[in-house]
């Protein structure tokens, strides 16, 4: 990003080492790097949004059985996506005040921006470009720079533009607070539904990352509070869950792992509804890490 602003070109073989390190982590253990998109900075945004947006653009991917070449393609097209912002200036891109229609109308430049810069550079497929130029599309044609429908738009495009507005809404900014994982679901099938994005990506998107996405702060059935830890994709509403609080929510330190789908005991616990955690002073961010680090080394592989 850095090279960009500065005039010089962009490093994609760096870039594709990148992606590269990720589709292996994607391959060893698929959940393990969907979940590592939960890691959000307010610095350095349009880097962090970069690196989440690809990490579940790879993870989609992954779950429509793409092969290896079409993963690397798509995940370095996602990966640079939004490097056209790096030519906007920053007052304009990190304004925490309402933009005038003249402001956005610059910022809505990026897009042709990026697929100008990766057109320009060397050895950069054009598969790998459409990401940059389409993530705004709209397959109804409302979307920018071309208005362009469906039938227009590539895979790669339509899979970045999923995973753009759900990384978007999942992370604090000084103008909108971060939905919640399933609040953020929800919204993807308003969007579809309204038909701006394609509802079979986004049920399929639903599907990779679970009904209740890794991090997600649950109430049980038994009144306890526990943090989503490991996907089930074949059992969606049953997840590995860290339980932090007990009914009374006291603390439950350590927190104790608890697998919905292979409980033996009574009472046989369900995930009730999804809550906000800050509010019941729960950290999943925190908690997560805390547990891949306290975990045995065998385990965690």
């Amino acid at each position: 990003m850095g090279d960009v602003r500065l005039g010089r070109e962009i490093n994609t073989e760096e870039a594709g080492k990148v992606v590269d390190s990720m589709i292996d982590s994607m391959l060893h253990n698929p959940d393990a790097l969907i979940s590592m998109s939960r890691l959000k900075s307010y610095d350095e945004y349009t880097f962090f949004h970069s690196v989440n947006t690809a990490i579940l653009a790879l993870g989609l991917g992954r779950h429509l059985s793409m092969n290896r070449d079409s993963l690397y393609l798509m995940g370095l097209g996602v990966f640079l996506h939004d490097v056209g912002k790096m030519k906007i200036p920053l007052e304009i891109l990190n304004k925490p005040a309402r933009l005038t229609t003249e402001e956005y109308e610059i910022i809505k430049q990026h897009a042709l921006r990026g697929a100008e810069l990766l057109t320009a550079t060397k050895g950069l497929r054009e598969a790998a470009i459409r990401p940059a130029l389409e993530h705004h599309e709209r397959i109804n044609g409302t979307g920018y720079p071309f208005g362009r429908k469906q039938e227009e738009l590539s895979l790669f495009g339509m899979i970045g533009a999923v995973t753009d507005i759900y990384d978007a809404i999942t992370t604090d900014r000084v103008y909108h607070k971060a939905m919640q994982p399933h609040e953020a679901l929800q919204y993807l099938y308003q969007v579809a539904q309204r038909g701006h994005i394609q509802a079979e990506l986004v049920s399929r998107f639903v599907r990779c990352i679970g009904v209740y996405p890794v991090g997600s702060c649950v109430r049980l059935n038994t009144n306890e509070l526990g943090v989503v830890e490991r996907l089930r994709h074949e059992r969606p509403l049953e997840p590995t869950i860290l339980m932090v609080r007990d009914a009374q929510e006291a603390p439950i330190a350590p927190p104790r792992v608890l697998d919905l789908a292979a409980q033996t005991r009574k009472p046989i616990r369900s995930i009730a509804g999804v809550l906000l955690p800050l509010p019941h002073g729960i950290d999943p961010n925190a908690i997560l890490d805390e547990a891949i680090r306290s975990r045995p080394k065998s385990w965690v592989a």
